[in-house]
């Protein structure tokens, strides 16, 4: 927590590998915009290099260690889990690479459906899934943002079966209805983790809902794959209570928002960067008419 000191570290975790995969593949469909195809090839080149590494970092049943130490891509530590809606955008990475080389593409696709049928068996049961963040030790719809509902829509555009296109519009749904929401600040409601609620320690503030922190991207490719309406509903509420209530003076976008009753906090002096990275897909998704 010391502030202004780089820190170097000789691990990772899998989903920040997962992060690197995404930031190629959005630079690439930005210079095939631009007319720049061989720069966009290279892009995507580099997103399945980087992608297919988690091949060796995955565990035998599908999951992945919570970090791993490079070089050698060892499991560091005992806790396992990821963070952060990666899957799909590994998933969507194989669906670029697929029409001029099927076999990097399936390559991909192995991975995330792996790590699917791990999350959604562990606990056979839409109402009781496992935690996905880097420590498996408990159940908790909303730790990480409910992103499982990603992985019942990657296993169901791996099979085509319905079922599991339910499942993943169901689990986001309880996500979001059994969250600690406040009925007049719904764009709080996928950042409550239950231990503790989202960025505020990290500020050394109470333990209260928030606003900082990640947004819910999963609604937008429930609404992308499954046209669900209630995905893309909630993510603009969030969309636009970032853009209206969390930007600087400066332009930075501020990393945390504490309103509630009897406290409110507005850290004001500096942004964060896991805000921009998020704010980034919205605006892409938005202006781009849904990716």
């Amino acid at each position: 927590k010391e502030k202004n000191r780089l820190i170097k570290s000789s691990t990772c975790r899998p989903s920040d590998t997962g992060l690197i995969v995404r930031a190629f593949m959005y630079t690439h469909d930005a210079f095939l915009e631009l007319g720049e195809a061989t720069k966009a090839q290279e892009c995507l080149e580099l997103a399945y290099r980087f992608g297919r590494t988690l091949s060796r970092v995955q565990l035998k049943n599908g999951n992945f260690p919570a970090r791993f130490r490079f070089p050698d891509l060892k499991a560091e530590g005992h806790l396992q889990g990821t963070v952060n809606p990666w899957v799909i955008q590994l998933w969507e990475t194989a669906n670029r690479l697929e029409s001029h080389d099927p076999k990097k593409a399936a390559e991909l696709k192995k991975i995330c459906s792996r790590y699917a049928v791990y999350l959604t068996t562990k606990e056979p049961s839409v109402l009781s899934i496992c935690n996905a963040g880097a420590d498996e030790g408990g159940c908790n719809y909303y730790t990480p943002f409910s992103y499982v509902c990603l992985c019942w829509l990657i296993r169901y555009l791996d099979t085509g079966k319905e079922v599991y296109a339910e499942n993943a519009k169901q689990t986001y749904k309880m996500a979001f209805l059994t969250s600690q929401l406040y009925i007049d600040q719904p764009q709080n409601s996928h950042w409550v983790t239950g231990n503790p609620a989202g960025f505020s320690t990290w500020y050394e503030e109470p333990e209260l809902i928030n606003q900082g922190g990640f947004g819910k991207m999963e609604g937008l490719f429930l609404k992308k794959y499954l046209d669900y309406d209630l995905g893309q509903d909630l993510s603009a509420i969030i969309f636009a209570d970032t853009l209206a209530g969390r930007l600087l003076p400066d332009g930075g976008i501020t990393g945390l928002r504490i309103d509630v009753p009897g406290y409110q906090a507005h850290i004001q002096d500096h942004g964060e960067t896991l805000n921009y990275l998020h704010l980034g897909v919205y605006a892409n998704y938005y202006l781009s008419g849904g990716f």
